[in-house]
């Protein structure tokens, strides 16, 4: 894992309006894919936060098969993936983020490491938006 990545994101560019005392920010890795097909397909396969990377056990990650990601959420009804642009190969942006749009093809569960609550993120197409470096797509 490369936390250099995670260290040097920005929350410069997120959108202030969704910020209160009670919405969150959380960096993490972000495995595109569906978790349905082992984590090949379109989608997010699961979110790898920093607390989890030292247990992570699963094999490698090829630089393409994964982004840093600033995640902004409110339970339950904000949650947002901050992608920054510079960090997406081409593979994935072209495959993942094309015609401005974001598939996902089977639901997933996120669950912040430190809550109980989980969020849901059900299969469709989200709406992807250009702000500042990032690219951000609402699970709302």
């Amino acid at each position: 894992m490369q936390n250099v990545l995670i260290a040097t994101l920005s929350t410069d560019s997120l959108d202030r309006s969704l910020l209160s005392e009670s919405c969150t920010l959380l960096t993490a890795h972000v495995v595109f894919g569906s978790p349905h097909k082992n984590c090949a397909g379109s989608g997010i396969c699961k979110t790898i936060t920093p607390a989890q990377q030292e247990d992570w056990v699963g094999p490698p990650l090829l630089q393409c098969d994964w982004a840093p990601a600033i995640i902004q959420y409110r339970h339950p009804e904000i949650l947002c993936f901050y992608f920054p642009s510079t960090a997406l190969c081409k593979k994935v942006q072209m495959k993942h983020f094309a015609q401005n749009r974001f598939v996902v093809e089977s639901a997933v569960s996120f669950t912040p490491t430190h809550e109980t609550r989980s969020f849901k993120i059900d299969a469709g197409v989200y709406p992807v938006e250009k702000c500042g470096p990032y690219l951000k797509v609402a699970f709302i």
